[in-house]
């Protein structure tokens, strides 16, 4: 009996030992095998990299990156995300809206020549400032040629007219016809539409707390701005003179010293308005009432800026050409297209087209997108694997420009294998691992080293 027990038992220990050896065995071939997969896999990774540093070089050279290219589109999303949830807009259906303005936006920027992220901030001023989305999106064309064409601040330009439309109430279809009406008035004079760009946010609340509003008054306020230009050193010094100036014809005092000499203010500024030109009107009767002489229109505006306008104004060769300024800059249909076409054909202006039209197609590729739309799994699956997705490194990934994206990933793959290879050799438990986490599997291609892995089963000879 105890002869037998001992034959048991050393049969099922050499069953086990056989066993034991042939799984090591399987282990350590499985092991050799995804070593050399992965060698594979991490060569082919740097050569996609390298690729993606030639593409990058190739594109630094028109100031452009991927990086960058990727990191504009997340920041424009995040940007126009912002905007639809201010207007009340969330969920789903601010992802709907965004990814609609994000259009329309893309094709403002090759229409105009200004970069999405300089249209998007300057769609984000209008809106701040009470003008719907919609208005907002059809005054950016015409915004955006005209600060191309005048080389001006797109977000200044973006304020004049979020001004005339709301403080002046000029509606938001004749946005176009007002730039070329202040281009003309600029062109005529020294106080250009960049100028006007700058500082009309102030004059049109100036003149339209005087009721003088609508789009002949816009006119005339650009014409009125050439005038104050004609005393000064700069646009700001003008500005301000002209805004005193306005200032004052609402001020008590100002009627005060108009009355001490018989005349009612506010009667005359009533007269004004229903002319039809307000600022012409009042030079014109200051003119007439004080002879122009400038000893008497400085008891009417003791202030010093004030009376600098209302005597440089009222000179007969001044007044004349504001009335021509008026006259020819309300006709003017155009302008800033002219501007514009004459800009486009600058160098400088040609890189930039060069530059948006591919930034245009690179955030629009299936590659971009697709990396965009896949960070959402990604991070999902990192939340829910901390370790693995510590050991992969995919957040630094998922950060890199695209064409780094793909060597790394790819590398990342090869190394991965090539780890798990070792990790099989020293017999942690892989098995366990794959089946615990079959994404891991799919994701970093294990089964393809299974492919080229033959495993020999007794009696069959070897089987995939």
């Amino acid at each position: 009996m105890a002869d037998n027990k001992i034959t048991v038992t050393l049969t099922a220990k050499n069953d086990l030992s056989g066993s034991l050896a042939s799984a090591g065995r399987e282990l350590q071939e499985f092991a050799s095998q995804a070593d050399k997969i992965g060698s594979r896999f991490e060569a082919a990774g740097l050569r996609i990299g390298a690729m993606g540093l030639a593409a990058n070089a190739g594109l630094s050279r028109l100031g452009l990156d991927l990086k960058s290219v990727v990191e504009s589109s997340i920041d424009a999303q995040k940007a126009l995300f912002g905007i639809a949830s201010t207007a009340g807009i969330n969920g789903a259906a601010a992802e709907a809206i965004a990814g609609k303005w994000s259009l329309a936006l893309d094709q403002i920027a090759k229409q105009t020549n200004q970069t999405k992220s300089q249209l998007i901030t300057a769609f984000q001023d209008m809106v701040a400032k009470g003008i719907s989305e919609q208005d907002a999106l059809k005054m950016l064309a015409p915004i955006g040629k005209a600060a191309t064409a005048t080389s001006s601040s797109i977000r200044d330009i973006a304020v004049t007219v979020s001004a005339s439309f709301s403080k002046m109430e000029i509606s938001g279809d004749r946005v176009a016809k007002v730039l070329d009406v202040m281009a003309a008035a600029g062109d005529a004079g020294a106080f250009e539409l960049k100028d006007m760009a700058q500082y009309m946010d102030m004059l049109t609340a100036k003149s339209a707390s005087l009721g003088a509003k609508g789009e002949a008054s816009m006119t005339q306020l650009a014409a009125a701005a050439q005038m104050a230009r004609k005393g000064t050193g700069d646009a700001s010094s003008a500005a301000n003179n002209l805004a005193n100036w306005l200032d004052k014809l609402n001020a008590s005092s100002t009627a005060n010293t108009f009355k001490d000499i018989g005349v009612d203010l506010e009667k005359l500024k009533q007269n004004a308005r229903q002319s039809g030109d307000f600022i012409g009107y009042m030079l014109a009767e200051i003119k007439k009432i004080t002879g122009g002489d400038a000893a008497k229109i400085a008891k009417l505006f003791p202030d010093v800026q004030a009376g600098s306008y209302a005597q440089l104004a009222t000179q007969t060769e001044n007044l004349k050409e504001y009335f021509n300024i008026v006259n020819k800059a309300g006709e003017a249909t155009g302008v800033v297209n002219e501007k514009f076409d004459t800009m486009m054909r600058t160098t400088s202006a040609k890189l930039d087209s060069v530059q948006i039209n591919l930034a245009s197609a690179i955030e629009g590729s299936k590659v971009v997108q697709g990396l965009l739309s896949s960070l959402d799994g990604l991070g999902k699956w990192a939340s829910e694997h901390p370790e693995i997705a510590g050991f992969i490194g995919i957040g630094a990934a998922s950060t890199a420009a695209v064409g780094l994206v793909g060597g790394a990933v790819v590398a990342g793959i090869g190394a991965t294998i090539s780890a798990i290879g070792s990790l099989t050799s020293a017999a942690i438990g892989l098995g366990g691992l794959l089946v615990a986490n079959p994404v891991l599997a799919v994701l970093f291609g294990v089964a393809a080293g299974a492919i080229h892995f033959r495993r020999p089963v007794p009696n069959q000879g070897a089987r995939v």
